[in-house]
């Protein structure tokens, strides 16, 4: 992937801090890189702490901006552009974004140096507000909606994201880019050899065991795929999840009489030797945007049925090739699926698995240095 670096001027990395998250490892790893391809790189935070500062290569120049308010880190921000002057400024978070957008709105009214704007957007802004719906969110949303255009590349998280940021922000989708989440996907595969006491998962077992962990709530369709089991024999549900709708459910599966053939494990910190041990593996989310559950699965090497809850399921399933897709809220789609998926899967073990590492560190990251490398000066 060496290539004669496409700028000599500064390469700039935009977050908060360093304290571990997913995008600060792949930001970090990818900078480490272009120093070694020649670039000069530059890291621009809020505030200069955090666990991954240690892995920081020593060429890298790392600029401060203070913490506090959004026009104060915009004042900040706009000096640094007009002083060092970088290609390309790619930040993460709402705040960064936020700060870099407006910056160069302001910067192009005086006639200023403007570097080439890239942002990323993992998830939506309105599940980021619904996540923490203070007035400082509302308000960072707002303005959101008002300077995201001003970004020359988006890459975000999922279609769902694209789609908003078109709706919303009156961003051009020729400007945008969609790089999933990473997973561990090895660390995952080590969890699914762990022996699992429970009778219903012996190697020669009497009936097949369907597996979920979506949790017990509004949020997942457990009343159609209770229904379904009624007309789907033999079968049995193991539900490895917790949650305030409990008690409904095992009311509900004795009013169907099915209540032999559903099992409520509880929650497990290793949710992957079910997944890994079962027969088919059911993801019943009504609106989850990118249910990463699913890629887990995948590593797991499980045959995989999903709702179509956005766009998320059809990408990560590459719209039913590696896994079926039912409609939610729908009984008799759910039966078709998954009777269809346990007497044909749609994909062996080794494609599914092939398919998770899609979504692995390695993969990503050379998604975003790729990204990144595509802006031409």
């Amino acid at each position: 992937m060496t290539q004669k670096p496409i700028t000599t001027r500064p390469i700039t990395f935009f977050l908060p801090d360093l304290h571990p998250t997913k995008i600060a490892k792949v930001y970090i790893t990818i900078a480490n890189k272009l120093v070694a391809d020649g670039y000069k790189v530059e890291l621009l935070l809020f505030c200069k702490e955090g666990e991954y500062l240690k892995h920081v290569n020593d060429g890298i120049r790392i600029f401060t901006i203070g913490q506090g308010r959004v026009m104060k880190a915009l004042f900040a921000c706009m000096k640094y552009i007009k002083q060092e002057q970088p290609f390309v400024i790619l930040s993460s978070f709402a705040s960064p974004n936020l700060v870099v957008t407006t910056s160069k709105y302001f910067l192009q009214m005086t006639r200023a140096y403007v570097p080439w704007i890239a942002i990323n957007q993992e998830v939506s802004l309105a599940q980021s507000l619904a996540a923490m719906p203070t007035f400082r969110n509302k308000a960072r949303n707002f303005f959101s909606k008002w300077f995201y255009e001003e970004a020359d590349v988006v890459a975000v998280g999922s279609e769902d994201v694209a789609s908003e940021l078109v709706r919303e922000c009156k961003v051009s989708r020729d400007n945008i880019t969609v790089i999933h989440n990473y997973l561990d996907v090895e660390a995952i595969q080590k969890k699914t050899k762990e022996h699992i006491e429970h009778g219903w998962f012996v190697k020669m077992r009497p009936a097949p065991v369907i597996v979920t962990v979506a949790d017990l709530n509004s949020q997942n369709d457990y009343s159609t795929l209770l229904h379904a089991l009624k007309d789907i024999p033999r079968v049995r549900l193991a539900i490895v999840a917790d949650g305030p709708e409990k008690l409904m459910l095992e009311d509900m599966c004795e009013e169907l009489y099915i209540q032999d053939r559903v099992e409520f494990i509880g929650r497990d910190p290793n949710p992957y030797k079910y997944i890994a041990q079962s027969d088919l593996f059911v993801s019943i989310s009504i609106s989850e945007v990118f249910p990463n559950i699913l890629i887990e699965a995948l590593a797991c090497g499980a045959s995989i049925v999903s709702t179509n809850s956005g766009s998320g399921p059809g990408e990560i399933l590459d719209n039913g090739k590696f896994g079926r897709l039912m409609p939610v809220q729908n009984v008799d789609g759910f039966i078709d699926a998954i009777e269809g998926e346990m007497v044909a899967p749609v994909a062996t073990r080794a494609e599914r698995v092939e398919r998770a590492n899609s979504f692995n560190f390695q993969s990503i990251t050379s998604k975003y240095y790729d990204f990144i490398l595509s802006i031409e000066d």
